[in-house]
């Protein structure tokens, strides 16, 4: 059966054009990764440190490893003196020479505690699984979106438990794509795809470590507090001064009625 079958479908003089097979070497793409916020409100009170600390100052990072061995690692700058839970990043990680296929496409997100004494911590991680992604974008060389979502994170010594949350949005773009879409590295120029905000007041007023620290903190609010208290005092005094004119302004009155 195996022989006739085939027999009638290809016969000696059947003619059929050469049909070449789509090659399967492995392209240059470039991964681009927009990071927005990290939160680990979730969990503020088990991420106790043994230092003991609760306001982490964090940073996200990403690593891919290439077939030859060489690791891709980026990662964003740092949201210092993180109090309330949420850490706003606006940062794009690019991955660039990314050959496709390739054996691991996997990226790990991860989130740290940037200490200024002390080795970094992880907080939270999550390893994206790129495999079917990759292979479309391979096949047809064209860029592939993946659209902006929060992701859960965890944490090995705390197998299933969420210990973080990170917003996400990401573009696999190939070579030619790549000219023609430029944009910047972080917050950099040109940066509309998508806008990463430089000036998100939350940003900002947490880009110094210095002024973020907690004991610069509880300084600022004591500083605070008692300028509150000198102004209170103040206020009493005026009203005081107030009160002692106004009994005299009465006396006056009173002493010429008399005469």
């Amino acid at each position: 059966w195996f022989n006739s079958h085939y027999q009638e479908m290809v016969t000696m003089d059947e003619e059929r054009p050469i049909e070449s097979l789509p090659s399967t070497d492995p392209l240059p793409f470039e991964l681009r990764v927009a990071v927005f916020k990290a939160q680990w409100h979730l969990i503020v009170v088990d991420i106790q440190s043994p230092e003991g600390i609760s306001e982490p100052s964090v940073k996200a990072s990403g690593k891919m490893t290439l077939d030859d061995g060489k690791d891709l690692y980026e990662e964003t700058d740092t949201h210092f003196g993180c109090d309330d839970g949420t850490a706003t990043l606006n940062w794009r990680l690019i991955f660039k020479n990314v050959m496709i296929p390739c054996k691991q496409p996997r990226l790990t997100v991860q989130i740290w505690n940037d200490n200024m004494l002390a080795s970094d911590e992880v907080l939270a991680e999550v390893t994206l699984d790129f495999s079917k992604d990759f292979l479309l974008a391979r096949k047809n060389n064209t860029a592939v979106d993946f659209p902006k979502g929060s992701l859960f994170m965890y944490h090995p010594a705390f197998p299933g438990e969420v210990r973080g949350v990170i917003d996400l949005e990401a573009i696999l773009l190939p070579a030619d794509e790549v000219r023609e879409r430029p944009q910047g590295a972080g917050r950099d120029e040109p940066n509309d795809d998508p806008f990463l905000d430089p000036n998100d007041p939350h940003l900002v007023a947490h880009r110094s470590r210095i002024a973020n620290m907690k004991i610069i903190k509880n300084a600022k609010a004591l500083a605070g507090g008692l300028l509150a208290g000198a102004q209170l005092l103040l206020m009493l005094k005026l009203l005081a001064m107030g009160a002692s004119g106004l009994f005299a302004a009465i006396m006056s009155i009173i002493m010429v009625t008399r005469q």
